[in-house]
């Protein structure tokens, strides 16, 4: 989203973005069809191993395209040399920042299934995210101008709308895109590679009505790009594309515990002579061949009300991200006597 905001011109912006994001799905395509036949036919492991030569590919098109630099910047080796270079990188506030999101991550990812949600690992998780949340919010005000997230910006309204609104976006995307797989496979008795296939006609829609509605959005846009100044936009599309990646994370580990939960719950009730966490770890097509013929139709009623809540998760999430879409504010970037009208001039908090 940084390139292409230097690339284009801002009513250009919308149109360029719908078919950039429509391009990047066809890897949604691919990706359940390659992922699956790797899965069946080959190890999972080639699911990662894959991604080193599309990785390497990327690195060598972003090295030969040219980005338009938006203000003045120093050389390269001049950054290298700059004695304050760890201060103006912030590296004190990331680590922070890292810490406490891998501990909201292991504290949604352990609870309720390797630990209760009262046991003491739980509870030092949750408050040790808390306490490094603080510490970040307070580093962060010390660092003001060479802060990572500058606690200025998030004073303005627009950004504050955009970050909770990709939240939202994102985790309903990524728990549903998540989790319908496992309904394929655990529920209809899909194969990976069918399972994949089944995938499409989602991830088609998906991808014609993204491209479509960046057309359709062409002279008048909803963005960031229109409420910041220039100097503050590489800053703020960070903060979004972190967001998308926080928001994506916590609601599957959210979705995964409230699955779990569901099915050991369900199975303990309907087939109390099984083993629940046997069966979940067993996956979501092994599981079949360690049940007995007669139990089966209740376990797998567990599973499907297990993805029954995860799905509401994401319907909750959809209808917020409409609401909070509701304030990014409308700016026209239309054409005026050849020049592209251009938003009045506002404070960043604004």
């Amino acid at each position: 989203m940084i390139m292409l905001y230097g690339m284009v011109s801002p009513q250009q912006r919308p149109t360029f973005m719908g078919v950039m994001i429509g391009i990047s799905q066809i890897g949604l395509i691919a990706g359940p069809l390659i992922g699956g036949s790797l899965t069946q036919y080959s190890t999972w492991r080639w699911c990662f191993w894959i991604n080193l030569p599309v990785g390497g590919c990327a690195c060598i098109l972003l090295a030969l395209i040219y980005i338009p630099e938006q203000m003045v910047k120093p050389r390269f080796t001049a950054v290298l040399t700059d004695r304050d270079i760890l201060k103006k990188l912030d590296v004190v506030g990331s680590i922070i920042l890292i810490s406490a999101v891998v501990q909201l991550l292991l504290a949604l990812h352990f609870g309720g299934a390797e630990h209760s949600w009262n046991s003491p690992t739980i509870i030092g998780l949750f408050c040790g995210f808390a306490a490094a949340t603080i510490l970040f919010m307070g580093w962060e005000y010390r660092a003001a101008e060479n802060a990572i997230m500058p606690p200025g910006l998030f004073q303005n309204k627009v950004l504050a709308f955009a970050v909770i609104m990709n939240l939202c976006l994102y985790g309903s995307t990524y728990i549903t895109t998540y989790f319908i797989p496992i309904y394929f496979q655990s529920i209809l008795g899909d194969s990976p590679m069918m399972s994949g296939i089944h995938m499409l006609p989602s991830i088609i829609g998906s991808i014609i009505f993204t491209s479509l509605s960046g057309t359709i959005v062409s002279k008048a846009i909803v963005a960031v790009q229109a409420k910041l100044p220039p100097s503050l936009i590489a800053i703020a599309l960070t903060i979004l594309i972190f967001i998308q990646g926080l928001g994506a994370s916590v609601v599957v580990s959210i979705g995964n515990t409230v699955f779990d939960r569901t099915v050991m719950s369900e199975i303990k009730m309907n087939a109390p002579k099984l083993d629940p966490k046997e069966i979940l770890n067993a996956g979501a097509t092994a599981f079949r061949s360690q049940v007995p013929p007669e139990d089966l139709p209740d376990v797998i009623n567990s599973w499907a009300l297990g993805f029954q809540k995860t799905m509401f998760i994401g319907m909750g999430l959809s209808v917020a991200m409409v609401v909070f879409a509701l304030g990014l504010g409308y700016d026209s970037v239309r054409m005026k006597n050849g020049r592209a009208v251009q938003p009045t001039k506002q404070n960043p908090q604004d």
